[in-house]
């Protein structure tokens, strides 16, 4: 990765860029408050499930330059090691974005 305005592939790229540890920071703190996970004591008839961190840019969208928003860091679990009803239930996870919500009553309200 040739500096912080590059999207990282792996954890190793990051080492060295502030931005990118405070968004990881950012990130394990609201996993944290949401209580997302508990830690065990591991017992080897555990399927222990690995984790690794996805990078992403978040661009302000409406200015000509495109300038960074802010930089964002998800912890996502490597699900394909994991069986539905051991390892965990069926979840859905209802992500939204704003502008979707605002073009639903865009529309909702023109329609009267």
């Amino acid at each position: 990765m040739s500096s912080s305005n590059s999207e990282p592939i792996a954890f190793s790229d990051v080492d060295g860029y502030e931005a990118w540890h405070g968004a990881m920071r950012d990130e394990i703190q609201v996993l944290r408050s949401k209580n997302t996970w508990s830690l065990l004591p591991f017992h080897p008839s555990m399927n222990v499930i690995g984790s690794r961190w996805v990078y992403k840019i978040k661009r302000h969208v409406r200015h000509v330059d495109d300038n960074i928003e802010r930089y964002k860091a998800s912890l996502v679990a490597r699900d394909f090691s994991q069986q539905e009803g051991i390892d965990h239930s069926k979840t859905f996870s209802l992500v939204i974005k704003q502008t979707t919500i605002i073009l639903v009553f865009l529309i909702t309200f023109s329609r009267n």
